[in-house]
């Protein structure tokens, strides 16, 4: 083996089919199981050198090792540290049901038709993973899950940023209609030729072209009001790529560990896209969300 690149300092050794970083200490164990992993898979992707850049600089940049500190940080009580970690991992059954109930007491207790009805979903799924915990342990813990999870998700989310535009639903639930028009139109000409059952099939698409636009008119017009869908791009400006790429990270953070780390996701962006100036308060500002728990 020849000796090739050196980035931030980590030499990254050249083997037949691809080469292997040389992973920091600071790299925790589980995350170099996951790492290694989508290393030895990166080549079947549509641009492995693309693939291959991204994932070194999420294993040795340095930035990295605050996102990795502040995910095992454990939580102080009077100045003394405790077993608990300062933002627990949610992965599996056992802690999302109990997620699950939690939220649902919360929304019981706001009151109203639509919070009993949530509350009564986030009951039944908690119900569901009750009965589905019989599963065999898990042999890493759910904070190492968590963090291998948030890893491959960093990987995966740069490698294919998917911006929603604002826009872009607005002019999908106009075609949806346009074409649910049209199709009831056919179906009306069928119906007069004696073709009923492929006129009640074309119902059928339009009924349903009918359906997807309502849900998505429901999901455009409730990130209008309350800006609760960070996927969705009002503004189109500034750097898209990072902004799609930010948004699909507040997602994963808030699926893994309950709370937005807009800071911990602002390192994780400065590796990824090789930049030192990006911060919590830039993460914000991007997705226009009220400040959640900050990691440094």
């Amino acid at each position: 083996m020849r000796l090739g690149s050196i980035l931030w300092g980590a030499t990254v050794v050249s083997a037949k089919k691809y080469s292997v970083p040389i992973f920091p200490d600071w790299v925790p164990e589980a995350v170099r199981l996951m790492a290694a992993k989508l290393w030895r898979e990166h080549s079947k992707e549509k641009d492995p050198a693309n693939a291959r850049q991204f994932l070194e600089r999420l294993i040795i940049n340095p930035t990295m090792k605050r996102v990795w500190d502040e995910l095992y940080k454990k939580r102080r009580i009077e100045h003394k540290a405790t077993d608990e970690y300062l933002y627990p991992a949610c992965v599996t059954n056992a802690s999302a049901a109990v997620r699950n109930r939690r939220r649902a007491l919360e929304l019981r207790k706001k009151g109203g038709s639509v919070n009993e009805r949530e509350a009564d979903d986030l009951e039944a799924e908690a119900a569901l993973y009750e009965r589905e915990n019989g599963q065999p342990a898990d042999p890493i813990s759910e904070q190492d899950r968590a963090a291998q999870l948030l890893f491959r998700d960093a990987y995966q989310s740069a490698l294919k940023p998917q911006p929603i535009f604002a826009h872009d639903l607005r002019s999908n639930i106009r075609k949806l209609g346009d074409v649910a028009k049209q199709l009831r139109e056919i179906s009306s000409v069928l119906s007069s030729l004696k073709l009923a059952d492929e006129a009640r099939e074309l119902k059928t698409i339009a009924e349903a072209c009918d359906d997807q636009a309502t849900d998505v008119l429901k999901t455009l017009r409730a990130h209008e009001q309350e800006g609760d869908d960070p996927w969705i791009i009002t503004r189109n400006t500034g750097d898209i790529e990072l902004r799609a790429f930010v948004a699909d990270m507040v997602i994963t953070t808030t699926n893994l560990f309950e709370t937005e780390l807009h800071g911990t996701i602002a390192n994780i962006a400065n590796a990824v896209f090789g930049r030192s100036d990006i911060t919590g308060s830039t993460v914000r500002e991007m997705l226009r969300v009220p400040a959640s728990h900050d990691a440094c």
